[in-house]
């Protein structure tokens, strides 16, 4: 045994020994010492445990840790040219505003691609990241910045942006 290792009780009748004084301890020393104790259904008290200042318990009980939470990732929405003109009429006649300019500023950014990347820009409008969480925060709408790919969410974010603040965020293609 090791001089910082007072004792190893790994059988609970050995344990209730110990606790009753049936079963003579070691004589203890003054350095800190460490007991590893099996899980019992014994109270771990009396002078021979009151003596020790760390212990391990070895339990069968399965000790919870922390999952990560995974993010959702939205599955894409095969679409057609149909879908995309229809969803060009809904939403530039909800927020009011022109749906050739919506149609010519995704065409610019996308050439209609809902995938396309261009670094931290993605989707139909090219949305970075944080432009799009907070213009979607305004919305109500969820943030997340995979949605970037969903042309619908895409159409429906850049539909809002232009309604609430006009079309200087893309400079570019809404001339």
């Amino acid at each position: 045994m090791s001089p910082n290792l007072i004792g190893l009780i790994t059988i609970p009748s050995l344990l209730t020994g110990l606790l009753s004084g049936q079963v003579k301890t070691p004589p203890l020393k003054p350095t800190p010492s460490i007991a590893v104790i099996q899980e019992s259904d014994e109270k771990f008290t009396g002078s021979y445990l009151s003596n020790i200042s760390n212990f391990v318990v070895i339990s069968e009980t399965p000790v919870p840790t922390m999952t990560p939470k995974p993010t959702l990732t939205p599955t894409p929405i095969p679409l057609s040219s149909g879908d995309l003109e229809k969803w060009f009429d809904e939403i530039s006649s909800q927020q009011s505003i022109d749906k050739e300019l919506l149609k010519r500023i995704a065409y610019c950014e996308s050439h209609l691609n809902p995938r396309a990347v261009n670094g931290d820009y993605i989707g139909l409008y090219q949305f970075s990241k944080n432009t799009w969480e907070i213009t979607r925060r305004r919305m109500n709408h969820d943030p997340n910045p995979a949605l970037r790919l969903n042309a619908l969410e895409s159409i429906r974010t850049a539909a809002f942006k232009i309604a609430t603040e006009g079309r200087h965020a893309w400079p570019v293609c809404s001339n």
